[in-house]
């Protein structure tokens, strides 16, 4: 991956989440919390799902070299917290649009060394691992596509219409 394979990847993530952000904002409690069956039973769980795993990356990201979207309020958030916050929609629009805003100023601020770098972290479970920087971006990118893929189904499933996911139409 290049850097401005990054950027787009970050522009088009940036622009759909914007565009789910608006049938989420239409969704009732009932909508939002409907247990549809799946590993992640609601729309809510889906998008709590993101939220927290996204914020996990972007803290591990810094541990890459400074960036400024440090200092945004997302960021201060603990995992619990962040929990807590995601549990309206209008609450997760809120968290998802500075996640979000976090991902454009990583991808803004990448050189091509942080790309070809490795990044080691902990995972959840204490394990410490080392992945290539490009490809912990390839993966995020497809992580929240596969979870909007998910939502899309859920919003079929309440006979909400929706289509929100072309790329090229993104970028």
């Amino acid at each position: 991956m290049d850097i401005s394979t990054a950027r787009d990847l970050s522009l088009y993530n940036y622009r759909v989440n914007d565009a789910v952000n608006d049938f989420l904002t239409e969704l009732t409690e009932e909508q939002w919390t409907t247990d549809f069956g799946g590993v992640y039973r609601s729309i809510k769980e889906i998008c709590t799902h993101l939220a927290v795993t996204d914020h996990a990356w972007l803290k591990r990201l810094l541990t890459l070299k400074s960036f400024s979207y440090s200092s945004f309020p997302v960021m201060a958030l603990d995992r619990d917290k962040l929990k807590s916050e995601s549990t309206l929609a209008s609450q997760y629009i809120k968290i998802r649009r500075q996640l979000d805003a976090c991902f454009l100023n990583l991808s803004e601020e990448l050189a091509d060394p942080d790309l070809s770098s490795d990044l080691t972290f902990k995972r959840l479970n204490g394990e410490m691992m080392a992945k290539p920087v490009d490809k912990i971006l390839l993966h995020l990118s497809h992580h929240q596509t596969h979870h909007r893929g998910m939502i899309a189904l859920y919003l079929d499933m309440l006979g909400i219409d929706n289509d929100f996911s072309n790329l090229l139409n993104q970028i």
